[in-house]
């Protein structure tokens, strides 16, 4: 269950949130990274965003404080695991690419694992991605992705500049996505697979 659900808050199928905390006696060098990418948060576990209506230790509610937005002291002490929710992409230029027409490429370095932005476009059926891919293999052109069993991201007409990112194949890409649930819908991220210097074209595996 959910927190839009009408049962009461006692029921025992509700999605609780994480009970994460900053360690501050921890000598680990993860200690510091609340909510990151282990087995620590049983959200990010879930393969879901904290929620600030659920997760209330962790700081995830400070991390979404338009406040401390680009405050890097709040954001490194604090949930690592609401980026889409936050909403600060790394800055990204679009140019030709010597992979295929035109491509992204990093306006700044950005470190492994960072958050890099949002595939963002116009939600659609499964049915629907069938009928408008029919159209597109024949424009040679399509920028659908698959979000879940039964919905896909069209950013054809409806999206950002995320949708330029090329392909790579496995081994090449400094990219890589993950679908997040995020206040009871599903998004999608890219991060980065390795550290990445500016004016490095951005790529992922398809």
């Amino acid at each position: 269950c959910e927190k839009t659900c009408n049962c009461p808050n006692r029921c025992a199928r509700k999605f609780q949130g994480c009970s994460c905390a900053h360690d501050k006696k921890s000598k680990s060098a993860l200690a510091d990274l609340v909510c990151f990418e282990d087995d620590r948060c049983l959200c990010f576990q879930l393969g879901r965003e904290c929620d600030p209506d659920l997760c209330g230790s962790c700081g995830v509610t400070e991390v979404l404080d338009p406040v401390y937005r680009y405050n890097k002291a709040v954001q490194k002490t604090r949930c690592c695991n609401a980026s889409i929710q936050r909403g600060v992409p790394k800055r990204t230029l679009l140019g030709d690419s010597g992979v295929h027409g035109l491509g992204l490429y990093a306006g700044e370095d950005i470190k492994e694992h960072e958050f890099v932005g949002e595939y963002k476009g116009e939600v659609i059926t499964r049915e629907e991605a069938e009928r408008r891919g029919a159209v597109y293999h024949h424009q040679n052109l399509s920028y659908l992705f698959s979000l879940n069993a039964t919905q896909e991201i069209d950013s054809t007409y409806f999206g950002n500049k995320i949708r330029f990112i090329n392909h790579a194949r496995y081994g090449k890409q400094n990219l890589y996505p993950r679908i997040f649930f995020v206040n009871t819908v599903h998004r999608i991220a890219l991060f980065a697979a390795k550290d990445i210097s500016s004016g490095q074209e951005l790529l992922f595996d398809y």
